[in-house]
């Protein structure tokens, strides 16, 4: 594919949108795998009263203006080298998460599942059930620190599996150094 260089300001204000920069360099299924995903993010949050889950479109946005501006920054052979292809962005982030297989993959997907649904169900439930105000009060506390902790407890445990995978691989070095001399 032939590319002419184009306008740095009219990229840079394209790499603002995700996918946009890709499109108006002419890579369209580059930029419609950064476009789509982040705008069908947008409508599953507001079609789902889910607005919590918009923090996974700031992975996609952030992915998409770097990529947008690395791009910028190619050289017209590496431009021209460059095919239109589908981007994975999920591919770096499942990767570690292969480490769970089979059942436990089901089974983390079906509780967080589970987890979603009810506390999307308590939120509709909130609303349509009429309450004093001390009630009301109580309630919406409740709902506005259930993904709070939840978030926590998810940075926790990720913070412990890093630690664990972390010791194993320095356990493992330790131990072909010691079978090494």
């Amino acid at each position: 594919m032939k590319t002419k260089k184009r306008n740095g300001f009219w990229t840079l204000c394209f790499s603002f949108v995700p996918g946009c920069a890709e499109m108006y360099w002419g890579y369209m299924q580059m930029g419609m795998s950064l476009l789509l995903p982040f705008m069908l993010m947008i409508m599953m949050a507001a079609l789902l009263h889910m607005e919590e889950i918009i923090f996974l479109d700031v992975i996609i946005y952030v992915y998409a203006f770097f990529h947008a501006r690395n791009m910028a920054h190619m050289s017209e052979e590496e431009v021209s080298q460059t095919a239109d292809a589908p981007i994975h962005i999920l591919e770096g982030i499942v990767r570690p998460m292969d480490i769970i297989q089979g059942k436990k993959a089901s089974l983390a997907a079906g509780i967080l599942l589970i987890v979603f649904g009810a506390y999307s169900l308590l939120k509709d439930l909130y609303i349509m059930i009429p309450m004093s105000a001390q009630l009301n009060s109580i309630f919406r506390n409740i709902l506005d620190f259930i993904p709070q902790v939840a978030a926590g407890i998810a940075v926790i445990l990720l913070g412990v599996w890093l630690i664990k995978g972390k010791k194993k691989e320095l356990d493992m070095e330790l131990l072909e150094d010691k079978q090494g001399a």
